[in-house]
């Protein structure tokens, strides 16, 4: 907490109040450790407010005599690590080979994390992501924060079930497929910068492993299972809001 102090003269002073006797004078100790005083008559009142982070001291001239340092807001955001909720949404792109025929499918996601601790998050997830066949992953997501002034990188791992949404197409001419649920695995790294208070962007990097099985059916065969196997480079950019 800080003390603003309000003068008659239409000026402000930030900084804790060290004495204040009604009769006789008031005490500010400003940034920098100075101590400016004050004779009542020349304060109107003064209250107690959060303190703000700053980046740059302004100094104002009250009267001839009585020069004060003013902290001016920071232009900035700053990365906040603390515990509570937390929630985002990311999309970007699965890129690599893979029998698939798409090789850059876009991936569509959201997530919702608790801080247990202000640098470690636990948390769920779910999204679309458009293959030749559409899927849908659930994963439990969790993640380490190391927080720096502007920026917090994180390393973070993902695992959970893939879901078909919609009938499976095999690749070859004639042939039909059922999908079946599978699985994926998805760690990496990612670095979060910080917008607001209350917001960051987030970009990240990761490995990701799926498997997921087909019932292919055919006309004039029995039908048979197919697996499929993936092995990529995630890359996504969201937003984080608390």
């Amino acid at each position: 907490m800080e003390d603003i102090v309000y003068l008659k003269n239409g000026s402000e002073i930030r900084g804790t109040i060290v004495e204040w006797k009604p009769d006789s004078l008031m005490k500010v100790e400003i940034v920098g450790g100075s101590l400016i005083v004050f004779k009542p008559n020349e304060v109107s009142f003064y209250k107690k407010v959060k303190k703000k982070a700053v980046d740059k001291i302004k100094y104002i001239k009250i009267d001839k005599d009585t020069v004060f340092m003013k902290e001016v807001a920071k232009s900035r955001a700053e990365i906040v690590l603390s515990k509570g909720f937390r929630f985002a949404i990311e999309g970007g792109w699965i890129v690599g080979p893979g029998d698939n025929q798409d090789k850059s499918p876009l991936s569509i996601h959201i997530q919702s994390f608790y801080h247990v601790l202000p640098s470690t998050a636990i948390g769920v997830g779910a999204g679309l992501e458009f293959f030749n066949t559409t899927q849908a992953p659930v994963y439990i997501d969790l993640r380490q924060y190391f927080s720096k002034k502007y920026y917090a990188p994180f390393f973070f791992i993902q695992g959970g079930y893939l879901f078909p949404v919609g009938p499976i197409h095999a690749d070859i001419s004639g042939y039909e497929s059922k999908g079946k649920t599978g699985y994926m695995i998805n760690p990496g790294i990612g670095f979060m910068f910080p917008l607001s208070e209350k917001s960051e962007l987030m970009v990240s990097f990761s490995y990701r492993y799926q498997q997921v099985k087909s019932t292919i059916t055919d006309y004039y065969l029995p039908n048979y299972e197919r697996i499929e196997k993936m092995n990529r480079l995630n890359v996504k950019i969201g937003f984080v809001l608390h």
